[in-house]
């Protein structure tokens, strides 16, 4: 039974438990998982696509680098499973109709992936403001050119669309740099490091008065085309936007106007839709404008942190407790 249900204590609990880990964790994490539950049975998936001996048992899927499909493999081989937690920080594109129909608790790695995005978001910001792509494209072609003044930080206005755990951890490190922040988010109340959280029908208020737009929202149906023309609009003309969420929430072609006419002064574009970004893009021949290729997120940390954030669910798992960042259907996140 899930949380609320009236699960017996731990240990007995755990004595019947099986979890599939995805192959996508080292040998380590295994060790890990097995040291702090020693009673319950891990299993890894396969790399070689083999279903792994125990896996009708299993309760509980650590997911990570696991396609759909092979997530379907997993669910008709295992009719018990009541819990799913993945590697990703977002829900849209692994969360299965088949999940949702079993009443399968589903919840997401929501502080994994925190620290390297929000120093991307510095890091985007620092290129910006400073005008290193410009001195890097004079360096490439050999030329001595002062690009003049620079930008300073201080004093400078972020917004943040999204004031959840990724855009806190980005609103204390732009207000350790003098900068200011203000937020939006679903449901609007006091946060350190925002001068003001705002609800999101006054998103406009932000885009109006922000120096840098940062796009750190969930994708669900409410933000898809979050970000075209009126809101581009909307932005300073010396406005930079930056997506470290998903490319569906910023509608292509307006930002492609708004970008070659001026209307705003440059993006910072680590999402994109469709993904891999074509090359036929026009996206790559503007110049005031940062690809990446989805990578804010990446960090050799990143493996240990969503196993200690898996390790606290589980406990909670099995004590019958209420999981921790847990897929609500009604608002797609």
């Amino acid at each position: 039974m899930l949380a609320g249900g009236g699960r017996e204590s731990v240990d007995s609990s755990a004595e019947r438990c099986v979890v599939l880990v995805s192959d996508a964790y080292a040998r380590e994490h295994m060790a890990e998982l097995s040291h702090a539950f020693p009673h319950v049975k891990f299993i890894q998936a396969s790399r070689d696509g083999e279903l792994p001996e125990g896996i009708e048992a299993t309760r509980a899927v650590l997911r990570y680098q696991t396609s759909n499909e092979e997530m379907r493999r997993y669910l008709r081989a295992a009719d018990d499973v009541e819990w799913i937690q993945s590697f990703s920080a977002g829900f849209d594109h692994w969360v299965l109709p088949e999940m949702l129909e079993r009443n399968i608790a589903i919840t997401r790695s929501a502080a994994t992936h925190n620290i390297p995005i929000a120093e991307m978001v510095i890091a985007f910001i620092m290129q910006m403001a400073k005008r290193l792509p410009e001195l890097a494209r004079a360096q490439a072609a050999h030329k001595w050119a002062s690009p003049g003044n620079l930008d300073e930080l201080t004093g400078k206005m972020v917004g943040i669309i999204g004031a959840g755990a990724i855009g806190r951890e980005i609103a204390w490190r732009c207000a350790a740099l003098g900068m200011r922040v203000i937020g939006v988010r679903r449901t609007a109340a006091s946060l350190p490091n925002f001068e003001q959280i705002l609800p999101v029908e006054e998103t406009s208020e932000l885009l109006a008065v922000s120096d840098y737009v940062v796009l750190a929202a969930p994708m669900t149906e409410a933000t898809r085309g979050l970000i075209g023309r009126d809101q581009l609009e909307m932005m300073k003309s010396t406005a930079c936007l930056i997506n470290i969420a998903r490319g569906s929430l910023v509608v292509l072609p307006d930002l492609v106007t708004a970008l070659s006419t001026g209307r705003i002064a440059g993006a910072c574009l680590d999402a994109h839709a469709p993904e891999p970004l074509p090359a036929d893009s026009p996206l790559w021949d503007l110049p005031t404008v940062v690809i990446t290729p989805h990578c804010s997120g990446f960090s050799a940390q990143n493996e240990s942190r969503s196993v200690a954030e898996f390790k606290e669910n589980l406990r909670r798992f099995l004590s019958g407790e209420e999981l921790e960042n847990r897929f609500v259907p009604s608002r797609g996140y």
